[in-house]
This record gives structure tokens, sequence and C-alpha cells, in this order.
């Protein structure tokens, strides 16, 4: 059981298929071990530009809604949704150097990706965003 005191860091590795980073972690005062996963914060750091120029913070949560609604005619939607939404994460990052992305290009992007796993359920999206 870990009692709560200060920790350190013993290992720490990038995800390779998740924006996240695993560390393994020892308390200092009872030497309980236990492993974090750490996720950036985006709904924090990147804005989305709307069509009309406004901009909004960008919401994951409202990402995955979108594709799983798009999803909903699968079983397994909840985790397609949730593999999709960070597969789509990890693709807009590189194209938001100044941490602002067009609306446009997020709908691009979660387009393409839907139409490589599921071609009726980025038909739906398609026919919902644009």
């Amino acid at each position: 059981m870990y009692c709560g005191a200060k920790t350190s860091t013993t290992n720490s590795r990038p995800s390779q298929k998740h924006p996240e980073t695993w560390r393994r972690r020892q308390c200092k005062s009872c030497l309980a071990v236990f492993t974090t996963r750490e996720t950036p914060d985006y709904d924090i750091s990147l804005r989305i530009q709307t069509s009309l120029g406004a901009l909004e913070q960008f919401a994951w949560q409202k990402l995955f809604i979108s594709l799983h609604d798009s999803l909903s005619h699968r079983p397994t939607a909840l985790d397609d949704a949730s593999a999709l939404t960070n597969t789509i994460v990890v693709r807009l990052l590189p194209l938001s150097k100044t941490g602002l992305i067009k609306l446009s290009v997020v709908t691009k992007e979660t387009t393409e990706v839907l139409a490589n796993f599921d071609k009726a359920a980025a038909t739906y999206y398609k026919a919902h965003h644009n």
C-alpha cells in the first residue's frame, strides 16, 4: 500500500501508440512501487479555429463522442472510438506547431482515419460534420 509521501521515477518510457508516458515510481518513505500513465492535457494547449474564425479549446471528449456516434453500429464502438481518438490526436499534433488548428483540418483528418477503419462510419461522420 502506498503511504502518499514523495516519490521518485525509477523508469520512464514514451508510448509508441498513444500520446502518453509510462512511468514506474517508488515512494521514498514506504518504498512502494507503482505505475503511472501520463497524458498531455490538450484541452489547455490546443485551440480550434472554426470556419467563422472563432477560437475554441480543443476537447478530446467532443472528438471521442462524435467518433462514438459514427461507430455506434459496431459492437466495439467504445474501444474503437477511444483508440481512433488517440490516433487522430497524434496526427493533429504535428499540424499545429503554434497550438492552433483549423476545424476543417480536424474534420479532414478524422474523416481520413475513419475511412481507413470503417467506411460506413466515415460516411456518417462526414454527413454530420461538413
